[in-house]
């Protein structure tokens, strides 16, 4: 089997696609001229109140309050349903009863005569 490194191949290994590029250490590429600039101001267009802790806290708590109303209006609709479905189903239940033994009773009057 031939050596890479062969006569009879052409003497010279296959250049590989990583070296075909210089390397060069990731401190020496160049950074977008947006990254650079650091006279820019870092103002934001919050108000600062936004940022403090018992503002947050305060929005936390009104959006959990308002949460916990929505989950209570929900539960009571929910409810709602549940029973609705269950008077219904009773309801279907006692109709078909009724019906089972209107039949029965005319098959029974029909066989006494």
């Amino acid at each position: 089997m031939a050596q890479l490194g062969d006569p009879r191949r052409g003497g010279h290994r296959p250049v590989s696609a990583s070296t075909t590029w210089p390397s060069r250490p990731a401190s020496s590429m160049s950074r977008p001229k947006s990254a650079l600039s650091q006279g820019t101001s870092r103002r934001s267009s919050r108000p600062p109140s936004v940022n403090s802790l018992t503002a947050r806290f305060k929005n936390l708590q009104e959006t959990v309050e308002r949460n916990q109303e929505t989950l209570k209006s929900h539960r009571h609709g929910l409810e709602m349903v549940v029973k609705s479905r269950q008077d219904r189903v009773q309801r279907m239940a006692d109709e078909l009863l009724s019906s089972i033994k209107t039949m029965y009773e005319q098959r029974e009057a029909e066989r006494n005569k």
